[in-house]
């Protein structure tokens, strides 16, 4: 368990890792708290881009802030496979959505989630 984080960086930003590609698994991670992730373009609370397998974790009591786009509370950029996994965290991003309506994300698909 991850307690009390603080992590910056430009991109591919994660409480846990930025990437999460080449043959890997993420299994019983939990990161709680207060605590702060930020960056510009793909973050998340646990990992900023999954294309692998994350199970059985959680994110919870976090801020996590973006400036640009691709912001999510579990992962920033997902093309992988999430199972049994939770977050309860506040996301504020000011990027632009990724659904391409020209809307910032917080005013478009952040209220349909």
């Amino acid at each position: 368990m991850l307690e009390n984080i603080s992590i910056s960086s430009e991109s591919r930003v994660g409480g846990l890792a930025g990437r999460l590609w080449d043959g890997g698994t993420i299994r019983n991670t939990h990161i709680q708290d207060t605590g702060r992730i930020y960056g510009v373009f793909v973050i998340g609370g646990l990992v900023g881009e999954n294309r692998r397998t994350i199970e059985d974790s959680s994110v919870s009591g976090i801020l996590i802030e973006s400036s640009g786009g691709q912001t999510g509370g579990f992962v920033g950029g997902n093309g992988g496979i999430i199972n049994r996994s939770f977050v309860t965290a506040k996301i504020l991003s000011e990027g632009p959505c990724p659904c391409s309506s020209g809307k910032k994300y917080k005013k478009c698909c952040l209220k349909k989630e």
